[in-house]
């Protein structure tokens, strides 16, 4: 006897061999190419925050290919051309990217960039404080020269540290007589001072900075397109219970509004209105359930024993007659006790 499988046999799909453990640096090597060719194009830099987006992208995947009937029944749309079952793995890898692209952003923002050799900025840094001492010294009242040799200090910044080699350099010469004085003074200070300069100068000029925030832009916008479909398709397949396709299948931004309506159990994952205006795609904002009851409730015709509500020119007439009957009260009461004063 032939066995026939059935469109919606979901086990008859699901014993697929689960992804390979993924790491950010290893899915961002996969995908580097097609991110970089996207990189300076039209792409606004998303008001989200992109690595929670990723966060939440990364554990659905890993959710889903632990649940053998939804896991199943997108295989089984995928085999008959109903969903392009391909990008749970591109969603997956694009988030785990996505997520290794903003830490390497963050980091580059919290440490600085060392492209200068550090045995240049140490021999950059002996000779300036040499020169600057002695110079100081002999020039301090110079006329000339004296409230540039002052301008020199002992930072850290390493053009700074270039253009104080470059400024001592070009003094020094025109006082060698005087410094050759100063047993402290050497005389090849001055020529090293300038090479220094321009090798710092050159090597701050030839760091190649890495644009993070773009590749994390253009990666979102990818995550995007193939992670709608995949929400889109698992919130379908558990139509039924749409509060569990909700938490399966969350947005890439969660809703975080504080309306009359909105309570902390609220579970479903809209998007806010600014990061929707700041990244188009599969973010569409939804308007959460207690906001749509309430304007279902506002178009609803009211009951037979309701009042029906006023129109405007019985609303007017009522602000009207109201300030007349209470002005004529107060001149009534007073009348009556005149009168029985008199008896």
């Amino acid at each position: 006897m032939t066995t026939v499988t059935r469109f919606n046999d979901t086990m008859a799909y699901a014993h697929s061999m689960g992804p390979q453990p993924e790491d950010g640096r290893s899915a961002w090597e996969e995908v580097r190419d097609a991110v970089l060719a996207r990189v300076g194009t039209a792409l606004r830099k998303p008001n989200v925050e992109m690595q929670e987006a990723a966060e939440r992208v990364m554990a659905a995947m890993d959710k889903l290919h632990g649940d053998a009937a939804v896991y199943g029944r997108m295989k089984a749309l995928g085999e008959h051309g109903m969903f392009r079952f391909d990008r749970l793995g591109r969603s997956r890898t694009l988030a785990w990217a996505l997520w290794y692209c903003r830490s390497q952003a963050k980091a580059a923002a919290a440490t600085p960039e060392r492209k200068v050799a550090q045995e240049l900025i140490d021999a950059g840094t002996q000779v300036r404080a040499r020169m600057q001492r002695v110079m100081k010294h002999h020039l301090e009242f110079d006329a000339k020269d004296g409230p540039a040799v002052l301008s020199v200090t002992l930072g850290n910044d390493h053009r700074q540290l270039a253009n104080h080699l470059q400024l001592l350099g070009d003094i020094a010469p025109r006082h060698t007589a005087l410094l050759a004085t100063d047993r402290q003074w050497n005389a090849d200070d001055p020529r090293r001072a300038l090479g220094l300069a321009r090798d710092i100068s050159l090597a701050l000029g030839g760091g190649d900075a890495v644009d993070w925030d773009g590749r994390s832009a253009a990666l979102y916008a990818m995550l995007q397109e193939a992670y709608g479909d995949v929400l889109t398709t698992g919130r379908w397949i558990l139509r039924e219970q749409p509060g569990e396709g909700v938490r399966r299948f969350p947005k890439l931004v969660p809703y975080r509004g504080g309306g009359r309506g909105a309570s902390a159990a609220d579970t479903d994952d809209t998007d806010d209105d600014e990061a929707v205006d700041e990244a188009d795609g599969a973010d569409d904002a939804e308007e959460p359930e207690d906001a749509a009851d309430g304007e279902a409730a506002a178009n609803d015709t009211p009951g037979e024993g309701a009042a029906p509500p006023a129109d405007e020119s019985t609303a007017g007439a009522s602000a009207r007659t109201a300030p007349v009957k209470k002005a004529k009260e107060p001149a009534a009461t007073p009348a009556k006790k005149a009168g029985g004063g008199g008896r």
